[in-house]
């Protein structure tokens, strides 16, 4: 099961991704030069707690906040330290919503979408983090990247095409929202299936996914935002970004 209860992350990689804030940075040191006359002071305190607990401590947090790319997870740790209720540190979505009335009118007017933005995808992870055991009914396992390679793999070569929900990908970053089903399949140039393409990120971050009977495609469910790559091991070429936010 994913990440329901006081299981800790064995991977503990932190990586920055203010993308998923709009580019809002939320450091100390950045909102302390934009405090004039109290402007974030709020926001500033929060941020500032947050990552001083986090250079201490990090096994009594949400472990799911662990595998969130910086600025989110120092925006949601923060959050639970101020708000929070919950006797085990789990993040809840009534800790978000006063974080929300309490702070967001108290920001200038640049700060106010990437804080949105990050409120909604906190309040995502939360979501998704309580349909594990629904999601977990209808099939879905936690994903492990495969170390094998088929007959089929072994023996091919070129470029590989990722398919999305269907749909031949052309760019080179796709986005989706955390929580939503995406099915992921490959071809080759010639358009016939070929082996499932892997997921990977750097922080381990957990992933629900179901394999069609037919072999084709794999229905991933991301439940942590960041970066992920899609690819096919057997083919040098051909792999994909996952913007999950």
């Amino acid at each position: 099961m994913l990440h329901t209860t006081r299981e800790v992350p064995d991977r503990r990689i932190n990586v920055s991704l203010p993308e998923l804030l709009d580019g809002l940075t939320l450091t100390r040191q950045s909102l302390e030069q934009r405090n004039e006359n109290g402007a974030v002071s709020s926001l500033l305190e929060l941020i500032s707690n947050a990552e001083y607990w986090l250079s201490y401590e990090t096994d009594n947090f949400d472990p799911n906040l662990m595998y969130c790319p910086s600025p989110l997870r120092e925006l949601g740790v923060g959050i639970t330290l101020r708000f929070g209720h919950s006797l085990e540190g789990l993040l809840a979505i009534e800790d978000i919503e006063s974080c929300r009335e309490e702070i967001m009118s108290t920001l200038p007017q640049d700060f106010h979408e990437g804080f949105q933005n990050g409120l909604d995808t906190l309040t995502r992870v939360v979501e998704v983090r309580a349909q594990v055991p629904s999601l977990e009914e209808q099939g879905y396992r936690r994903y492990e990247e495969s170390k094998k390679l088929s007959i089929h793999a072994l023996r091919a070569s070129g470029r590989a095409t990722i398919k999305l929900n269907g749909r031949h990908v052309t760019s080179q970053k796709s986005t989706f929202l955390v929580g939503e089903s995406i099915r992921i399949s490959a071809v080759d140039s010639q358009n016939r299936p070929i082996d499932l393409p892997e997921v990977s990120n750097r922080t381990g971050s957990p992933i629900l996914s179901k394999d069609s009977l037919d072999g084709d495609s794999r229905e991933c469910i991301f439940t942590i935002p960041g970066i992920y790559r899609v690819s096919v091991p057997s083919r040098a070429e051909g792999g994909h970004k996952l913007f999950i936010r």
